[in-house]
């Protein structure tokens, strides 16, 4: 049976709380359409989409269950909600066990930060230049 630490769990549990109102407002809300969320600056002032840009419009989407249109409005953001929940996950375990230690250094350790790091950047590129999503 894995053990949790249960200061890690209060504190995703909060994080988790916060983030189900928030899921609330953005599913009863479209951000497309309302006046009160935040618009891009970056992409106002250069008329070109940041890593981010969309990632409203995919929360309501996904909060809606219109996965293909999430996933048009923000790819990144749709594939990298599964890969955040399972840090989290990992991060809950009190005393993890050798290959769950190597795999958090594999999947969130500083090599992995560097691929997502150019990952964001080629995603940023695309969704400019050549056009994808």
């Amino acid at each position: 049976m894995i053990k949790t630490d249960s200061n890690k769990l209060i504190k995703w549990s909060g994080v988790f709380g916060f983030l189900m109102l928030l899921a609330l407002v953005y599913k009863i809300f479209d951000p497309g359409i309302t006046d009160f969320f935040p618009e891009c600056l970056f992409h106002r002032y250069t008329g070109l989409k940041c890593p981010i840009c969309g990632s409203q419009r995919a929360v309501h989407h996904l909060m809606n269950f219109e996965i293909a249109k999430a996933f048009m409005s923000n790819a990144l953001l749709v594939l990298a909600i599964p890969y955040v929940m399972l840090n989290i996950i990992l991060d809950i375990i009190k005393s993890p066990g050798e290959k769950i230690k190597k795999l958090k250094n594999v999947l969130f350790g500083k090599k992995a930060v560097i691929a997502i790091v150019f990952i964001i950047v080629l995603f940023w590129i695309g969704r400019n230049y050549v056009g994808f999503l």
